[in-house]
């Protein structure tokens, strides 16, 4: 980052540290053996890059994770596995059919849950649901449309054989069937008319000016306040209000002069129309690493393939329509930008620019925060 942007004493700053995963006011931390060496591990992992860390930020940062990760580790409640699979207790793995599809889970404790892993916490709805019945039995739940049943196929003290495990199924958390005006599940694309783009505050033109297509149904992750996967849900519902949490990264660019580069939102984009945000911004997809989804998200907003992002911190963004998990990354590049027909065109910023547009409704709110940090 350019000194002309940064003030003395910012250094001392301590960037926010996400909280845990959610564990209910006095509910114990049970834990498996695997969750509870996977919080020893990354304590260690954390001890290590703190004595490597090269400025206080990096290390006051470090030090706010471990001390998170501390909290868990003394509060943890080791559970052995039971080997009485006569009913489904912490840390089985249960195979169930539900809608039709097989899976296969295992309960474990909120810190160790993934659903890329088919890990799911035991205070996670599907796991009250399981817990305490018997292989055979089918149980009454609630489904995307009413009144849903799940069967449980077998219940076991180690992981189950690939014959009962589910191929490819994702344990999706919530689904909905809430219609929306401009979404239906027998749509599977949105098409919008752009409007005619006029060169203006020294702006460049997308390329091409395409009809854009959106997929409502592209399964999207949920993450947990740790960025941890916990399920999917479609696109439509990460944007109508429900508030699921969900990763995203973002690039703020700047040239060498310090100038920072901002995007133009295109006027049928559903939130902050028109206003000038953050370089690239984009949805990481399921099973995609962020660095990945930066990638793609550069070349398919600006058109660049050449900076080589650093990774800043990670924070919560959180609005009425949406929250977000934002991936926080800086570049420098003095080469062309060529922004495309998913932006309204883009230029750079100088810091005088910037100062004057606070406050004035032309950024969005996530860019204007970060500007007023900057400044």
């Amino acid at each position: 980052m350019s000194r002309g942007f940064v003030k003395d004493g910012d250094q001392e700053e301590t960037p926010m540290v996400a909280p845990r995963a959610y564990l209910p006011e006095g509910m114990p931390n049970y834990v498996t053996a695997s969750g509870l060496e996977a919080l020893q591990n990354e304590m260690k992992e954390l001890e290590d890059e703190k004595k490597s860390a090269t400025d206080r930020v990096t290390a006051n940062w470090l030090a706010a994770r471990i001390a998170l990760v501390d909290e868990r580790i003394r509060s943890a409640r080791l559970q052995e596995v039971p080997e009485d699979c006569s009913k489904v207790a912490f840390g089985h793995w249960v195979s169930f059919r539900r809608g039709g599809k097989d899976f296969t889970v295992r309960i474990t404790g909120v810190d160790e849950a993934d659903a890329s892993k088919s890990l799911v916490s035991f205070i996670a709805p599907l796991a009250k649901n399981l817990l305490g019945h018997s292989a055979g039995e089918k149980i009454a739940c609630e489904g995307p449309k009413g009144q849903d049943s799940i069967e449980i196929l077998a219940i076991s003290a180690t992981p189950l054989s690939s014959g009962s495990e589910s191929t490819g199924a994702t344990v999706t958390i919530q689904e909905t069937s809430v219609a929306k005006s401009s979404v239906s599940k027998d749509t599977k694309t949105i098409e919008i008319e752009i409007p005619a783009v006029q060169e203006k505050d020294g702006s460049s033109r997308p390329l091409a000016e395409p009809q854009v297509t959106e997929d409502p149904m592209e399964r999207l992750p949920i993450v947990n306040e740790r960025g941890v996967t916990i399920g999917s849900a479609a696109r439509f519902q990460v944007h109508d209000g429900s508030r699921l949490l969900h990763p995203v990264v973002h690039l703020q660019l700047y040239n060498s002069k310090g100038e920072l580069y901002l995007q133009k939102r295109p006027e049928w984009k559903k939130t902050q129309p028109g206003k000038w945000d953050t370089a690239v911004g984009g949805h990481i997809g399921f099973g995609e690493k962020p660095d990945n989804s930066l990638q793609r998200e550069m070349e398919e907003e600006l058109g660049i393939t050449g900076p080589k992002p650093k990774f800043v911190r990670t924070y919560i963004m959180d609005n009425p329509v949406e929250r977000e998990f934002v991936y926080l990354y800086t570049a420098v590049w003095d080469g062309p930008v060529n922004p495309t027909a998913e932006t309204d065109g883009g230029r750079f910023w100088t810091k005088d620019e910037l100062r004057d547009a606070i406050g004035k409704g032309k950024l969005t709110p996530d860019l204007e925060n970060y500007v007023k940090t900057i400044l």
